[in-house]
């Protein structure tokens, strides 16, 4: 198979963990583009070919198939300043943008699509296989960006126009809110004398547990927990609890556990007057006395 070239005009986290698994999937990784020295000395690391290349305009001298991997915000603006034609594929990694952004792009003749690998690229060598890749693109560009995810081993999720916010949403939910519960499970440990270190010591296992339990089952066997078991009188006294010590937090386990409480209903889990029970007790006022 003929492989474009590839060049990426940003060499940031994103850029450089996608030149690293395409280098190793047999890309041509030709060209790339920073701001910044020590960006681009580690993007040259990942694919040593590459040349280093003074001028976002310069990548395209390159390459053929062109990553946008750049702030969100520069997106439209490094799109409106380049020179595109027909032979160019223009891809940006975003995962909250439409492919409006590359519309300059387009009017110029080059195809264009979008890439948003469904997981962190916290580091250069990131495992991309088995993760999922939203992907957008004109008639061009994916079957391209197809042959792409292909090649590193993912599996794609083809969105369509309009669609991208709710993707993000949803990829927001679970990737960056989880750290947030973590966080406010570690200070609620704090409370109790733990150390930070000792509080990530031991919820770390925990997650690792529940990731594991997803991992086999959907989530409505993979539950547990207090309102899995219809333990009400539970969850009375985690509410009385937070109240006292962190009431901050009371709001977001309220809303949490009734989105709970229709989760083990649909799985059977409990019957439906233990469900209207624990709805009863989470939907109380706080400045009520939590119900008996």
């Amino acid at each position: 198979m003929n492989r474009p070239t590839v060049g990426f005009i940003g060499t940031g986290r994103a850029g450089t963990a996608l030149a690293c698994a395409l280098s190793s999937a047999r890309y041509p990784v030709v060209a790339g583009w920073s701001r910044s020295t020590p960006a681009l000395d580690r993007f040259t690391s990942v694919a040593p070919g590459a040349r280093r290349c003074e001028r976002p305009a310069d990548v395209l001298e390159n390459a053929e198939l062109v990553f946008l991997t750049v702030p969100d915000s520069l997106i439209e603006v490094l799109a409106q300043s380049l020179p595109w034609d027909a032979g160019w594929t223009a891809v940006h990694c975003s995962g909250a943008l439409s492919l409006d952004v590359l519309a300059a792009a387009a009017a110029e003749g080059a195809a264009i699509g979008s890439f948003h690998p469904l997981l962190p690229l916290a580091s250069a060598n990131v495992d991309l296989a088995g993760a999922a890749a939203a992907i957008e693109g004109d008639e061009h560009a994916l079957p391209l960006l197809n042959e792409v995810a292909a090649a590193l081993g993912m599996h794609p999720i083809h969105l369509h126009r309009g669609e991208k916010p709710l993707y993000h949403a949803a990829a927001t939910l679970l990737s960056n809110y989880t750290v947030t519960l973590f966080d406010l499970a570690g200070r609620s440990l704090e409370q109790l004398g733990l150390s930070e270190a000792e509080a990530r010591r031991s919820l770390l296992p925990l997650l690792r547990g529940v990731v594991a339990n997803l991992e086999h089952s959907d989530p409505g066997v993979a539950l547990t927990g207090p309102i899995s078991r219809g333990d009400v009188e539970t969850v009375r006294g985690h509410i009385r609890v937070l109240s006292e010590h962190d009431p901050s937090v009371l709001e977001a386990y309220r809303a949490l556990g009734l989105r709970t409480v229709a989760l083990a209903r649909r799985a059977s889990a409990i019957d439906e007057d233990k469900a209207i029970e624990l709805e009863e007790v989470l939907t109380a006022d706080q400045k009520e006395e939590v119900p008996a």
